[in-house]
């Protein structure tokens, strides 16, 4: 079996597939582990861990064996949870475009290719489908999710949305729901020091208060943040700690109002509402029963807080990390066939 792509099988009777001296890979040869002695011992419980998933879920699980690069991708992870899924973290820049080496593919590329192939694959994408109106929700058109400024998911929902594919989509991101359009856009886009420079603190000082810190806790009373039914107590459990860290924060920024400057509460409340977001993809992650792979794409920034949350939980099988113009590759991912 040879190309750009080889398959390394991990089948019920343990294997892996082994290139023989002329470097063709059988179909499966009994894996044995002295064979390979330069295997880490975690990579072999990773190697394992991905066994018995496939066993559990009835799935064949597969690994790349070549050096296929994803186009504008600054991080990747995978994790398991024993028994329950697979998922896979992607970590990309809103702004900046940039291609690898051949062999490569594009992430839309990657993620057809991986719902197609399962129907119980969830693509956790961050963008909104609503958008709030002069105070009433509606659902975006097709136009308007294709305006998201990553170049990246507007490619993967326009490729998913010719495959009639988009219910495979959850989109994740409830900023805009949360805060307002007009506030999300304030919070992120324009600098607090230049909005607020016709105004007294104080009365910048109330502005933040009613418009950035108030909607979370708002949105805690009306149940947002409740916890669900998880797959285990221990997921459960880490969504607690993160629900208060994050309350702790918006107390702590709230405290801190009059003694810190505009644009250094402005910096914590992007990151405190990036996490209030991270939250609830974690929610859906911990709390699903037909779902065995997710994919995440996202800001690095999003990706890179899953991952350290991730790794208190579940088993962490690949980790690839880079900067913009960085060329991440697939080597050693895996996937169910």
């Amino acid at each position: 079996m040879a190309g750009e792509e080889l398959f390394t099988k991990i089948e019920n009777k343990e294997t892996e597939a082994i290139p023989l001296d002329n470097g063709i890979y059988p179909d499966s040869v009994v894996f044995d582990r002295s064979v390979l002695p330069e295997i880490e011992d975690k990579n072999f419980e990773n190697f394992l861990e991905g066994l018995n998933l496939g066993k559990v879920l009835s799935e064949e699980l597969v690994f790349y064996s070549s050096t296929t690069h994803l186009n504008n991708v600054m991080s990747i992870s995978q994790h398991i949870l024993p028994n329950r899924w697979i998922s896979t973290t992607i970590g990309e820049s809103h702004t900046d475009t940039w291609d690898c080496p051949s062999p490569n593919i594009s992430l839309s590329e990657y993620i057809a290719d991986r719902v197609q192939k399962n129907s119980n694959c969830l693509v956790l994408l961050e963008y909104d489908n609503v958008i709030i109106e002069k105070g009433v929700a509606r659902i975006k058109t097709d136009y308007e999710i294709s305006q998201i400024e990553s170049e990246s998911l507007k490619d993967i929902y326009t490729t998913l949305e010719r495959m009639g594919m988009t219910n495979k989509i959850y989109p994740y991101d409830r900023r805009s729901r949360m805060l307002g359009n007009s506030e999300n856009g304030i919070l992120y886009y324009k600098l607090f020091s230049e909005f607020f420079k016709d105004v007294t603190k104080n009365e910048a000082k109330g502005y933040i208060i009613n418009f950035f810190i108030e909607p979370y806790f708002d949105g805690a009373d009306s149940g947002w943040f409740n916890l669900p039914e998880c797959l285990e107590a221990e997921l459960c459990d880490q969504l607690g700690k993160i629900n208060t860290d994050i309350e702790n924060e918006f107390l702590q920024i709230m405290m801190q109002l009059n003694s810190k400057s505009l644009n250094i509460i402005q910096q914590q409340l992007q990151i405190v509402w990036q996490k209030v977001v991270d939250f609830l993809v974690l929610r859906e992650m911990y709390s699903r029963t037909n779902i065995n792979e997710y994919i995440f794409v996202g800001g690095d920034i999003h990706n890179r807080f899953l991952i350290s949350k991730l790794e208190e939980v579940t088993r962490q099988v690949y980790l690839e990390k880079g900067e913009v113009g960085d060329c991440i590759n697939l080597y050693h991912t895996y996937k169910f066939k």
